[in-house]
């Protein structure tokens, strides 16, 4: 057992990327028993295809992030997600804009974010600063690479399922199709000592997989019926998966989106951190229920069906300090009904 000073750390399922890829029984089942009882899970990426060479990717991607971060506060705000994307797939956030724990009230990190249409297509219809323009092709590597790896959880997550053509889980995140999937850089900033608080709130994700990669410690989770949370710590060569809300609603509940946010090491104020993130959300018009699959459990008929975007926009309400409403949205960003351990 971790003491006050030890962190305690999550104890998640390891899952092998290239033997996923070539078929393995063994890791489609440690997939979908991830997927079912945590909602959390490692990806190794031991042998990932090479000539891509990721990892070099992964820090060209962390080099852009410095970049972007570290433009004036003033030429940043020029890119305000708020105010070029009403999908917020595009554009800066500033620190302290979204609910969180820092002076009981706000969050300690600011974002930069990319729309999937940029690596794709190489244009877009939002403004973007020119350091972005700069490093398009190491973009578009990441994000390539990103739809491989979210090709094959989907794949495989679909064979377990059984679910039949049209339904599988893949045919509702096609990359030809529009869907608010992004790139997200974040950058959380130092604390004071006397300032002690978690600078990112207690949430579960939108959509369907979150890939994140991380050098620093700080990642937090909270399995459900836990009572303390638990770290999450980095691993080289690994990625960190997480399950949405998405992917939750498109299977009635059978996987989970588990709550997690990222908070100070145990007697230490936070330090510095980054994160580079691919958030992959369903296609604008999907219904957000399960169908096609006799291992979904019943849902609930009083609960309505939104479309995804739809589903995007009431979640993105919750997480704004400005729009938050604690009896309305707290279950939106958290994921649960019942309170949530601090």
């Amino acid at each position: 057992m971790a003491s006050s000073d030890q962190p305690r750390e999550a104890q998640l399922e390891t899952v092998k990327f290239t033997e996923l890829l070539n078929g393995s029984g063994e890791q489609k089942v440690k997939l979908f028993n991830a997927c079912k009882h945590h909602g959390f899970f490692y990806l190794d990426l031991t042998g990932f295809d090479p000539e891509t060479r990721l990892d070099a990717v992964v820090e060209d991607m962390s080099a852009l992030a410095g970049e972007l971060f570290d433009l004036p506060e003033e030429q940043k705000m020029q890119y305000d997600v708020d105010k070029i994307s009403k999908m917020k797939v595009c554009g800066y956030k500033p620190l302290g804009r979204n609910t969180g724990g820092i002076g009981g009230k706000h969050d300690g990190f600011e974002t930069f974010v990319i729309p999937k249409e940029l690596p794709s297509t190489g244009q877009t219809l939002y403004p973007l600063p020119a350091t972005i323009e700069m490093h398009l092709h190491t973009i578009r590597q990441f994000a390539l690479s990103m739809l491989t790896i979210n090709r094959a959880i989907l794949s495989s997550l679909s064979e377990m399922l059984e679910l039949p053509h049209g339904h599988r889980l893949e045919d509702l995140h096609r990359p030809s199709e529009a869907s608010p999937d992004i790139i997200r850089f974040l950058r959380y900033h130092v604390q004071p000592a006397h300032e002690l608080g978690a600078p990112h709130t207690p949430h579960t994700d939108i959509g369907t997989t979150t890939i994140l990669f991380a050098r620093d410690p700080g990642l937090q989770v909270l399995p459900a019926g836990a009572k303390q949370w638990e770290y999450v710590m980095p691993r080289a060569n690994h990625a960190i998966i997480n399950l949405g809300d998405g992917m939750k609603l498109l299977t009635n509940g059978l996987f989970q989106s588990c709550l997690h946010r990222v908070a100070p090491m145990p007697g230490q104020a936070m330090q510095k951190r980054h994160s580079l993130v691919y958030l992959l959300r369903a296609e604008d018009g999907t219904p957000m229920t399960g169908i096609g699959s006799s291992l979904f459990p019943a849902r609930d008929s009083n609960d309505e069906v939104l479309t995804s975007k739809a589903w995007l926009q009431k979640k993105y309400q919750g997480l704004r300090l400005a729009t938050y409403n604690k009896q309305q949205d707290d279950w939106r960003v958290t994921g649960r009904k019942e309170g949530v351990i601090e």
